[in-house]
């Protein structure tokens, strides 16, 4: 044996591979990655074994990862196939039919049989991996892992891996970043322990390890065992040796095989397709899947024969014995001997066909007695008689402990295989505490192994794996490891479970380790479809996660993401086409009819199974064991959202309590002259439902309003709204688990409101930033004389024809106001205390020439019968606006060039060159001579910098510190002979108008406060969380502060749009609050089909996000040196911002971080009843599997719906 530190793909080390610390910095101040959002960090992924799990990961490594991952599997064997290639003795088959046991990626349409042999199965592996460059790529033939360690300090494993080519072994390390060990099940084989084995003189050979070279004509041949591999070889050599011995120490239930209609006979026996058969499978892949469709669903539908006390077990029992009575004639002995009186299943149930019919040939015989020993000539038994024999085939399995065969070396030196020495207990069959980023790909205890076609499982787990990765690659983590109490209460439900089924009767059985009565160490407490539907969604709060940063949210990176780097597009539209949902195939066989309580209308009833103390009788998933009552308070744009994605969900009561008259929010109050929305129209409303025919590019206030009326009837939303009705208060009640909401409603303006009090189990805040309006703090405001009026509470009855004016503010109202009243009033002073930068143009290139003119009836037309146009066209307006986010980076070329735009190139263009107004720059540069545009320049020095920026309405400061406005209105107003801009600050406010720092008194009869309102996010009534502690108070130390801008830590299931850092200002914001309510559905979602009494997001994670938040917009425009609503005026922090593109917020929130969250969950026997407000205890949080069952076997519906997601390309 020769040592050497590794070959070409594993002595290169990096911070990726291994070799070197890697580089955390934990200490120190934090600071941004300049990464991207979901950008992943490339991982060097080990497999261990080339099986059936093995192959699958190569190919999942190309479909799924691509480049990002490096990936090596290890495999001990001169071939791949794992168990296939290991297993070689005679009439080794598989007991699931082919079809069913082949990638649903990769259907072969040419199987010799319905039940294939091993050789051709482990060809089906080998010819993939080979045709597809796996073996070549990933697959090092030959390879023997012979440890693997844990390495804490740089988070990885080292592998040591011994090669042998040409019987010559060499040895080296690998690092890996993650490890899946594919080992499989059935590996380790195992001699009986049947004393002095070393005595036998004749040929003694292993069923898995079998001589392929051993000739059996003429023998008298033993076979010790009586499972799959035993009733495989008895009647597979009973034509070739001269006798044939069985020695079957526990019967087996041996049943029919699978019929199918058109294939085979009534008990499913084995048989050769056709070459038509062949053929028109290749030549009609969706007959082929058809076929294998039928084939799955009579699989999956076999599982409740597994519960105990079921009636198809009581059924399938009585059939299987007499049928296997009447294959044995009756005889007194043999079936006495051989039809087993434990419950059907106890043991892995087999076809075995031709075994029980080998017991009526002359050269085979059943054994009597117990074996007592081996002895020079074959076997003595108990009562002396000895039994000999020329060949003993030990069919007598494998080592099912699920210790690995090499030493696994985890956390604080921990041995694997010791720690499962005597009780291996696992998460999902999957992962082992202590064991970081490792991973069970071929599965571990309590995995699904008698559930059906195996590959199914394997694919699932797979899936699992490969989103782990994912994971680990995209945020950052540097070690993922489960919980030690999710592992101990995980497996606390997987036994109480299996209590209910067969597996429990007490047989001896692999299931159980071979021990009868033992611990069930290899069966999943559910059917196939419950355990792909447990694995769809790894739940990431089970596991320890460790970060490479001390801050977690570093994997937030820059602000940006993949699309905005040229990998997609950044305009999200997403136009509905309205189809029909693709019916499941009427003639799909549905066995699972004859234990559900049929209510096809809603699916709402569980089946009904046998009891036993401790876990619920649901099936996973099952909502109507979670109702949930939801208030949601607001009833404009985002309440609007919210509401439409709450009505999706069943079993959920929805209230929601609006303060005005109408629904629309701040389109709804807001009235004053020139309301209108400074973003466009086409890209101020929802992706799933949009107008066509907006009036203008920037539509005024009313017509938006108006829309999203129609949104509301539309959708049928008024019967869930509660109109003129304040909330006043909200507390949580954490020994309920409740919301105690206290509600105002206005019944008639003569009469005070009533105070009601409601409860809920998720209280939604949807009131919005922009809806408390406020009075500007200033001396005197109310000692004028004159008619006094705030934008935000505009009257609609006062005439301006003739009025002197003043008007407080230089935000977006006062903006759009000014304008709008100008050519009624006689004077307006317009104070500005801070300067803003205001575009004169949209800057879309796409808008009419005029500055938002209205769209023709040809327009308006064209949007209405041309979708596609359309579509391109609302696509281009936000593509621009999410564009836009790369001009809001301190000192970027677009920031500089965004800043020369709006104070240089577009004031030309007011200025100077009317007519040219909306032409692009480069347009309008063309259109002078180099006389012109000199000349101009000194136009606009005299004009422009004197004017507009000496008083104030331009700035120096960054582009977007304030809220950009395009108002070309407003810059030809303030140059109005009856328009004054007054940059001096205000003393006092006086009976007669305002005075300001200089002393001067500026009379007015009217006094209009364009000064916005209450941004604080502090909400209008007081919310209390746990602990009695205020929202208020959290806020007053530091300013707003919350979670993704939705949840805030202490308020359990409280959930808040265009909270603090939301995306008011990133981009295109409709989208965002769309993508916000569907994240507010994934946790009430959440909260029901996982039976959650509580979410609240960790105190710990909402300051780190915060911190990200801030070391974020230190390089960001909200930071720079205006003055801004988008900061908190104590802190000075940007508390109003997200601190990304509205791309980035969008991704961000996409996949909720559930380990971000403390859960707590309810006890299942004493459901929270908003009646009684009982004290509810906790309860082990793996109580939402339920049953067993799945949603999809309650509700009767297709049970193969996994092979739907393969478009496969079918290979003769």
């Amino acid at each position: 044996m020769t040592v050497s530190n590794g070959n070409s793909y594993a002595t290169t080390f990096d911070n990726r591979v291994g070799g070197t610390p890697i580089t955390r910095d934990n200490d120190g101040p934090y600071q941004v990655s300049e990464h991207i959002l979901c950008a992943p960090r490339k991982l060097r992924v080990g497999c261990i074994g080339a099986g059936a799990s093995g192959i699958m990961m190569c190919y999942k490594k190309e479909k799924e990862f691509g480049d990002d991952i490096d990936l090596v599997v290890y495999e001990r064997y001169p071939k791949p196939g794992g168990v296939w290639y290991a297993n070689k003795y005679p009439g080794c088959r598989c007991d699931v039919p082919s079809p069913a046991y082949q990638y649903p990626f990769h259907p072969k349409a040419d199987w010799s049989k319905y039940y294939s042999p091993a050789a051709e199965i482990q060809s089906y592996y080998e010819s993939f991996a080979r045709e597809k460059g796996y073996v070549d790529n990933y697959i090092k033939l030959s390879h023997r892992v012979d440890k693997a360690t844990w390495d804490e300090p740089n988070g990885q494993w080292i592998l040591t891996v011994t090669e042998t080519t040409d019987g010559q072994e060499r040895t080296f390390e690998d690092r890996v970043d993650f490890l899946i060990a594919n080992i499989g099940i059935l590996n380790t084989w195992k001699w009986p322990d049947i004393p002095n084995r070393e005595a036998f003189r004749g040929h003694m050979t292993h069923s898995a390890d079998y001589d392929t070279n051993l000739d059996l004509q003429d023998k008298t041949v033993i076979v010790i065992g009586s499972g799959a591999s035993a009733i495989q070889i008895v009647p597979a050599i009973r034509s070739t040796a001269k006798k044939v011995i069985s020695f079957y120490r526990t019967p087996q239930w041996i049943g029919p095989g699978l019929p199918m209609e058109g294939y085979t006979d009534s008990d499913g026996r084995n048989f050769v397709y056709t070459d038509e058969q062949k053929k028109q499978f290749a030549e009609d892949p969706k007959a082929y899947l058809e076929h294998r469709k039928e084939m799955e669903t009579k699989i999956n539908t076999s599982f409740r024969n597994n519960i105990a006390d079921h009636p198809n077990q009581k059924m399938a029992r009585e059939f299987v014995a007499k049928r296997m009575a009447k294959i044995l004639k009756n005889d007194e002995r043999l079936t006495q001997r051989l039809i087993p009186t434990f419950p059907m299943g106890c043991r892995r149930l087999g076809p075995a066909e031709g075994f029980l019919e080998s017991f009526h040939e002359d050269n085979v015989e059943l054994a009597e007695g117990e074996i007592e020993s081996f002895t020079e000539n074959g076997l003595r038994v108990a009562d002396g008689t000895e039994y000999q024999a020329d060949v003993i085939i030990c069919a007598t399995g494998f080592n099912v402990s699920f210790k690995p065969h090499f030493p696994v070396i985890g956390r604080d030196d921990v041995s694997l295989g010791e720690a499962w020495k005597d009780d291996p207990a696992a998460y999902l069959a999957l992962a082992a505490s202590g064991f970081p980023n490792f991973m069970l790909g071929s599965l571990g205890p309590n995995c699904p192994a008698g559930h059906g076609s195996f590959i199914t499982v394997l694919e699932a787990a797979q899936n699992y794996i490969c989103k782990v990765i994912r994971k680990i690659q995209t945020e950052n983590i540097l070690t993922l490891d489960v919980k030690p109490e999710v592992v101990d209460e995980y497996n606390e439900h997987v036994h109480e479970w299996l209590k209910r089924t067969v597996w429990a009767a007490g047989c001896r059985s692999w299931y159980n380790q071979g021990r009868p009565n033992g611990k069930i160490t290899a069966q999943y407490p559910g059917s196939l479809v419950h355990w792909r539907l447990m694995l769809e969604n790894p739940r990431y709060e089970h596991y320890n996660i460790q970060y490479r940063s001390r801050n977690r949210f570093e994997f937030m990176g820059n602000g940006f993401t993949l699309p905005e780097f040229g990998r997609g597009s950044v305009a999200f539209i997403r136009m509905i086409n309205v189809g029909q949902r693709k019916a499941i195939s009427q003639n799909r066989i549905h066995l699972i009819a004859l234990c559900v309580n049929n209510n096809e209308s809603n699916g709402t009833q569980p089946p009904k199974l046998p009891t036993t103390q401790g876990y619920g009788q649901h099936p996973l998933h099952d909502r109507s064991q979670r109702p949930l009552k939801v208030i949601v308070v607001g009833a404009g744009p985002s309440g609007i959202a919210a509401l439409i994605e709450l009505k999706k969900l069943r079993h959920v009561e929805i209230l929601c309590f609006e303060k005005n008259a109408d629904v629309g929010g701040t389109w709804l109050e807001t009235r004053y002259p020139g309301a209108a929305c400074d973003v466009a129209s086409h890209a101020y409303q929802y992706s799933f439902d949009y107008k066509t025919d907006w009036s203008r590019h920037f539509s005024p206030a009313e017509e938006i309003g108006e829309y999203f009326i129609s949104v509301a009837e539309k959708h049928d939303l008024y019967n869930r709204i509660t109109f003129n009705s304040r909330v006043i208060g909200a507390e949580w009640d954490d020994d309920t688990g409740l919301w105690r909401v206290q509600v105002a409603r206005d019944i008639s303006p003569e009469s005070d409101a009533i105070v009601e009090g409601h409860l809920a189990h998720v209280f939604i805040n949807a009131g919005g930033i922009l809806n408390d309006w406020k009075w500007p703090d200033i001396q005197g405001l109310h000692n004028f004389k004159g008619k006094l009026i705030h934008t935000a509470a505009w009257d609609p009855k006062i005439d301006l024809k003739g009025a002197s004016v003043g008007i407080i503010g230089s935000g977006a109202s006062s903006i759009q106001v000014v304008p709008t009243i100008q050519p009624l009033c006689d004077k307006i002073d317009v104070y500005v205390r801070s300067p803003t930068y205001i575009l004169p143009t949209v800057g879309f290139g796409i808008e009419s020439s005029n500055f938002n003119a209205p769209y023709t009836a040809a327009d308006i037309e064209r949007f209405n019968n041309d979708p596609e146009y359309y579509k391109a066209f609302r696509k281009q307006i936000e593509q621009q606006m999410n564009e836009n986010f790369a001009a809001s980076i301190k000192n970027s070329e677009a920031q500089e060039k965004g800043r020369q735009v709006c104070r240089y190139s577009h004031n030309w263009e007011v200025l100077v060159n009317r007519d040219a107004v909306g032409r692009k720059d480069d347009e309008f540069s063309n259109c002078l001579t180099r006389a012109e545009r000199e000349a101009h320049s000194k136009v606009i020095h005299s004009l422009v910098y004197e004017h507009i920026v000496t008083d104030g309405v331009c700035n120096s400061w960054e582009l977007g510190c304030r809220r950009l406005t395009p108002s070309l209105p407003y810059l030809k107003a303030i140059q109005e002979p009856n328009v004054n801009v007054i940059r001096t600050g205000i003393r006092r406010i006086t009976e007669k108008g305002i005075e300001t720092e200089d002393g001067e008194l500026h009379e007015v009869d009217t006094l209009i406060c364009a000064t916005g309102f209450n941004t604080s996010f502090s909400s209008r009534f007081n919310i209390v969380g746990r602990n009695g502690v205020s929202l208020r108070t959290m806020w007053k130390a530091r300013g707003p502060e919350a979670y993704l801008g939705m949840a805030i830590a202490g308020l359990p299931n409280y959930f808040t749009l265009l909270g603090p850092n939301c995306p008011i200002a990133n981009g295109s914001l409709i989208p965002c609050i769309e993508s916000s309510a569907k994240y507010i559905v994934q946790a009430i979602t959440k909260i029901q089909t996982d039976q959650i009494r509580s979410l609240d997001v960790k105190q710990p994670v909402q300051d780190a996000f915060n911190d990200y938040v801030q070391e974020v917009h230190n390089d960001l425009v909200w930071t720079g040196s205006c003055q801004s609503w988008y900061k908190d005026r104590k802190s000075g922090r940007v508390v109003a911002v997200w601190p990304g593109s509205s791309i980035h917020f969008m991704e961000m929130i996409a996949n909720p971080r559930w380990e971000d969250f403390d859960i707590k969950y309810i006890n299942v026997s004493k459901m929270i009843s908003l009646v009684t407000m009982t004290n509810r205890g906790q309860s082990n949080p793996f109580s939402f599997m339920g049953n067993g069952i799945s949603q999809r076997e309650a509700k009767g519906e297709d049970l193969t719906y996994y092979l739907d997601d393969m478009v496969p390309e079918v290979k003769a």
